[in-house]
């Protein structure tokens, strides 16, 4: 805490408090991105999914063709290397990134990609407990309230947040931000 006198903070305590919430918002800065319009699977955007999680989550997996997944992995790998080489990595081990080859019901590869977004719907920072979900809107822009369902055609803008654990290893995870409807479908 910064000492006052006569009910105001000294300059100099100002000026170091301000440094260190400017470096600490550097720090959280994340690469945010908007993906191409591809296919929804499994969308919870609605409502959190809680199967494995009391407080839920938001999740969707986006399905997209390999030309433009090549594109989003090419991305995710820079700042994967970016992360490593800054020293802030506790692993050596490299995690998966959040894309894997769709396959149909028997297993077999459909020449499409599926990419994993997904955002808690509760958090927890400095003691105090948030909620926050992410931003639904139609084709035209506008908030949209209806339930999106397995193949809609959805943009999705993401955060890609770094990450570093001795279990895991290091590597990259896509938090969920905004999700455009540019074809609705009520499949669920």
């Amino acid at each position: 805490a910064c000492p006052t006198v006569g009910g105001s903070t000294f300059p100099k305590c100002l000026e170091v408090s301000t440094t260190l919430t400017r470096e600490r918002a550097m720090k959280k800065r994340h690469v945010r991105f908007t993906t191409p319009v591809g296919t929804a699977l499994w969308p919870h955007l609605n409502e959190p999914d809680t199967k494995f999680d009391k407080d839920g989550s938001y999740s969707v997996n986006l399905i997209l063709d390999k030309q433009e997944t090549e594109t989003i992995k090419s991305k995710l790998s820079d700042i994967l290397k970016e992360f490593m080489s800054s020293g802030q990595s506790k692993s050596n081990k490299k995690a998966n990134l959040p894309i894997k080859e769709d396959k149909d019901q028997d297993g077999k590869p459909t020449g499409m990609y599926q990419i994993k977004f997904k955002l808690k719907a509760v958090g927890q920072s400095r003691g105090e407990r948030w909620e926050q979900r992410p931003a639904l809107f139609d084709s035209q822009g506008q908030p949209l309230s209806e339930q999106i369902g397995n193949g809609s055609k959805i943009k999705v803008g993401a955060e890609v947040v770094p990450y570093s654990t001795a279990m895991a290893g290091t590597g990259v995870s896509l938090r969920l931000k905004a999700v455009q409807v540019i074809e609705l479908s009520s499949n669920t």
